[in-house]
């Protein structure tokens, strides 16, 4: 059974279950093999929309704070999880609205949802 996050998720569209039940199911399978397993947050163009900031990408968004840790607390507290990535973070890279990623990411409440991961990986178990 996937891990549950504090919250449920909700998910807008049914494409976006049906990805989690791949992933999990792609988790299954490399537990099985004995692979160590690497998640990642798409955080230039992984949000929802909440965060009212364009992503990188045409017609994507930028991820916000609550979405970096709700995901993130997700994502590394899947048993066997031995890296978290946050991608793609590039500070002089320009937007597809014309900003630059830095002026977003490096806002207080992204910054303090990415060091909020930094400190829970170094728990064990990770606790919300």
């Amino acid at each position: 059974m996937p891990p549950r996050a504090a919250q449920p998720l909700a998910f807008r569209r049914w494409q976006e279950g049906l990805a989690v039940v791949r992933w999990w199911r792609a988790v299954q399978a490399g537990r099985a093999l004995g692979l160590e397993i690497v998640n990642g947050l798409n955080i230039a163009d992984g949000g929802d929309g909440s965060s009212e900031q364009r992503g990188w990408s045409e017609h994507r968004w930028a991820m916000s704070a609550g979405e970096i840790v709700e995901y993130g607390y997700v994502l590394s507290a899947v048993p066997g999880c031995v890296t978290l990535l946050a991608w793609e973070y590039y500070g002089e890279e320009a937007w597809e609205d014309g900003s630059v990623g830095s002026d977003y990411f490096d806002r207080p409440e992204n910054t303090a949802a990415l060091f909020w991961l930094i400190r829970l990986a170094g728990e064990d178990p990770p606790r919300p």
